[in-house]
């Protein structure tokens, strides 16, 4: 039982690690304390509920209905570049005065509506979470060491989105120069449209 926790862990921790939207959304929210646990919880009950989703043998409606695949790129796509250049083309803060800390931070319900997309509109987490973990536990016989393989996959999942938040936080050059808030959400506007071009090439070009 608790090779199976370990095997879980494993796998998910060596597909959760490379950097993707999701990471980037988590790390920001960090970096800003932007509702940042709020984020790391919606990312981390989404990466429960999708291994589940596997576990149970409900990965066959991606195999059967492929146009899921589109339009979950289209979804993600959007999002992405449209998020991205909002955070391209924002108002640079140029003088201290200008910066209200608090007034910077997103409510809690744009925050929800945001980690949701960050984790779900991105055909990719259903081809690693759900094929991937979720089909490698669903292989499992026995119901005991099938709990234990989503346990351990899903621990990962907690442990590195709520640490990632808490470490990020930990930065407190945002507070001292109000203008390092410019340079994060220009490299992140970036990125995101680097993911958003990703997206595309992954949903409608790679078979």
């Amino acid at each position: 039982m608790l090779l199976s926790f370990w095997e879980g862990f494993i796998l998910q921790a060596s597909l959760i690690l490379a950097f993707g939207a999701q990471n980037l959304f988590v790390l920001e929210s960090g970096l800003k304390k932007d509702n940042h646990f709020i984020v790391a919880f919606i990312c981390t009950i989404c990466d429960f509920t999708l291994i589940l989703i596997g576990l149970l043998g409900f990965s066959f409606l991606f195999v059967n209905f492929p146009n899921l695949k589109l339009i979950f790129g289209v979804l993600g796509t959007g999002f992405l570049a449209i998020t991205g250049m909002r955070k391209l083309f924002s108002k640079q803060i140029t003088d201290k005065s200008e910066f209200n800390y608090k007034n910077s931070k997103s409510s809690k319900l744009d925050t929800v509506f945001k980690s949701l997309a960050f984790s779900l509109l991105n055909p990719l987490v259903y081809i690693d979470t759900v094929f991937l973990i979720g089909g490698t536990g669903a292989r499992i016989e026995a119901l005991n060491l099938k709990v234990s393989f989503w346990l351990g996959a899903s621990s990962f999942s907690c442990i590195w989105f709520f640490g990632l938040s808490y470490l990020s936080a930990q930065v407190e050059l945002l507070r001292l120069r109000p203008q390092f808030f410019d340079k994060v959400s220009k490299i992140s506007g970036l990125l995101l449209l680097f993911f958003a071009t990703k997206m595309i090439y992954l949903s409608f070009f790679l078979e």
